[in-house]
């Protein structure tokens, strides 16, 4: 279990993303062999991970976000009260409350996801300015692509 005031950057393509890990159980590394791949990796469902009461999708931030990105190596293993859902992406990195970046209110034009934008801000001072990912937001997304697809 992460710190519970860490936050996480995650990197997928030319982007970085700072996510609170509150909600956050595990960071798994891909090579590990706990994961079961689906596909060629150009669909949002990325692999499962193999679990005592069924399986976990893993599906992959860019895609959800409509960004290009390389091979995944990281999945962050998500818990709420409803689903648990994973979230695969190229990097992650821990980053403890005190190095947190400061974060400014961003509201992205255009908008269309129920709920409103996932991204709710940017770091200005981080490079690659750090998109700040809403994670409830987040996690609605999550849940609507995945049943979506099917799971």
């Amino acid at each position: 279990m992460l710190d519970q005031r860490a936050f996480l950057r995650i990197r997928e393509g030319g982007f970085a993303f700072l996510l609170a890990a509150d909600q956050a159980v595990s960071i798994e590394r891909r090579n590990r062999g706990a994961f079961e791949p689906v596909g060629d990796g150009l669909a949002l469902l990325a692999a499962w991970q193999p679990a005592d009461d069924g399986r976990i999708p893993v599906l992959r931030l860019s895609l959800l976000l409509g960004t290009p990105a390389a091979d995944w190596e990281y999945a962050i293993m998500l818990s709420d009260d409803s689903r648990r859902l994973a979230l695969a992406a190229e990097h992650v990195y821990l980053i403890p409350e005190h190095e947190k970046p400061a974060i400014q209110s961003f509201n992205p034009a255009g908008s269309t996801l129920p709920g409103g934008a996932v991204i709710t801000g940017l770091c200005p001072q981080t490079e690659p300015e750090y998109l700040v990912l809403d994670m409830p937001r987040l996690q609605r997304c999550l849940r609507r692509a995945a049943a979506a697809v099917g799971l």
